[in-house]
């Protein structure tokens, strides 16, 4: 008897997926059938995403058995929050955003276990798009308390004394400052968060590659399989994987293509480099902001000065790269397959293009300044087309959660992302963020735009600098 309830049951849950594949919640169970405090929860990824996720599952359910998977001993430096530093702010044109991320950067602001690591030295956003103004109104409509304002350039300059004298300000048509926003110190961040959920009754980490997630003869994930060939098994499977996302779920399941996430998700990266800086140079930088350079062809972001001396350039000319996976007609967009994703390789144009990106942010300054060579780096994200993130159950797959697409803003979110994963696992999330971050949606995107990949990784090696 209990083999037919499964087999209804497993029929009743694909038809409903397929007339509605939104679906968040199991339509064949209720959340209340389930003591979803004495599940065992596979963890697949140590970033932003699984680390949160961790974090809340032991504050909702204290001594739950909660296994946590990377490739490597915490921390995993393939993944994108292993990083320097990152942007925090809440200066979003589109108010479901904004008014999520002002919960974040509260706490970044107040709790004793990201305080530390938070740098209150605002932001500056150069702008020709409309998009400061945008922000402003959202800040405004949700009547958020924020010190955000357009300031001209001889009020930017004298808010920064001898920093931005000499920036390119070509085509500017706007300069938002908000001095609430910041940085964070990344890998200290998700250090401290890591530290505190390994110490909790339950939890476990484990240094190992997952090759395949693991289905019954159903088709319901059961846990994941490693490359050493050890079967983790687990009530609900949640895949934290961002950029490898795509390639994990392909490998797992070739002959299912409704499994695979297509055009939903892509990897892409971005060039970065830190500058070191003097004793000196230290002093005059040290309330830099977080600069983000958003007119012209080359966009670039700078973050404020580490405690180490160090200060992060990025480009925001994205690039990517395509892998084929056995069984799958179409080619995947992921990081090379090399160790860490061969990540520090970077293309000597690219690394020229770091040289412009400082000219473009410090002008003249930036002659003063120099990288250091071992610091460039090509990190990868996901992203979805929309600019939203893919926190779903997944429609084909019953005790399966995807939670990734940070399409390179979802750092800022690691006080909070995690509770809202679990509760799409639970299926307890509000109908909002059900629909928006659904495997099937069409919101138009209205995150954080611009950022699809143009360029291909094998082709940088080759071109002429």
């Amino acid at each position: 008897m209990a083999l037919v309830l499964k087999i209804i049951e497993n029929i009743l849950y694909r038809l409903s997926g397929n007339k509605n594949e939104n679906s968040s919640v199991d339509p064949s169970t209720s959340s209340n059938m389930t003591d979803y405090s004495k599940q065992h929860y596979v963890i697949v990824g140590a970033g932003v995403f699984g680390i949160s996720t961790a974090y809340h599952i032991t504050k909702k359910f204290p001594g739950a058995k909660v296994t946590i998977i990377d490739r490597t001993p915490f921390p995993c430096e393939a993944g994108a929050s292993w990083d320097s530093t990152k942007a925090v702010r809440a200066d979003y044109a589109h108010l479901f955003w904004c008014k999520l991320a002002w919960s974040a950067v509260d706490i970044w602001r107040n709790d004793p276990l990201f305080k530390p690591h938070f740098h209150e030295v605002g932001m500056v956003w150069l702008d020709d798009t409309g998009h400061a103004q945008r922000v402003l109104d959202t800040y405004k409509e949700l009547g958020i308390p924020n010190k955000a304002k357009m300031v001209s350039v001889k009020e930017l300059t004298g808010m920064y004394p001898g920093l931005f004298d000499t920036t390119d300000y070509t085509g500017v048509s706007h300069i938002l400052v908000n001095t609430m926003s910041g940085c964070a110190e990344a890998e200290k961040a998700v250090k401290s968060v890591y530290d505190y959920v390994i110490s909790q009754p339950g939890v476990e980490y484990k240094a190992a590659t997952v090759a395949k997630v693991l289905f019954d003869d159903y088709g319901d994930t059961i846990g994941v399989l490693t490359t050493a060939g050890e079967k983790i098994l687990g009530d609900t499977t949640l895949l934290c994987t961002s950029s490898y996302t795509s390639k994990l779920l392909a490998d797992s399941a070739p002959g299912r293509p409704e499994m695979h996430p297509g055009h939903r998700l892509g990897a892409l990266g971005f060039a970065t480099g830190q500058l070191v800086l003097s004793e000196r140079q230290r002093e005059e930088f040290k309330m830099s902001p977080v600069f983000q350079q958003g007119t012209g062809k080359l966009q670039t972001l700078s973050m404020g000065l580490h405690s180490n001396g160090t200060l992060k350039i990025g480009s925001d000319l994205p690039i990517y790269n395509e892998v084929h996976v056995k069984g799958v007609d179409h080619p995947i967009r992921c990081p090379p397959e090399e160790t860490n994703y061969d990540q520090f390789h970077v293309p000597p144009v690219l690394v020229k293009e770091l040289d412009e990106c400082a000219v473009r942010i410090f002008g003249d300054k930036a002659k003063e300044l120099v990288y250091d060579p071992h610091s460039y780096r090509i990190c990868w994200d996901i992203i979805c087309p929309d600019g939203d993130f893919l926190i779903t159950q997944h429609p084909h797959s019953k005790n399966l959660v995807v939670a990734t697409g940070g399409s390179y803003h979802g750092f800022k979110f690691l006080p909070v992302i995690g509770k809202y994963i679990l509760d799409i696992a639970t299926g307890d999330i509000d109908e909002e963020k059900r629909t928006r971050w659904a495997w099937d949606r069409d919101n138009g995107g209205d995150a954080d735009e611009g950022l699809l990949p143009a360029r291909r990784l094998s082709d940088l090696f080759t071109a002429k600098q």
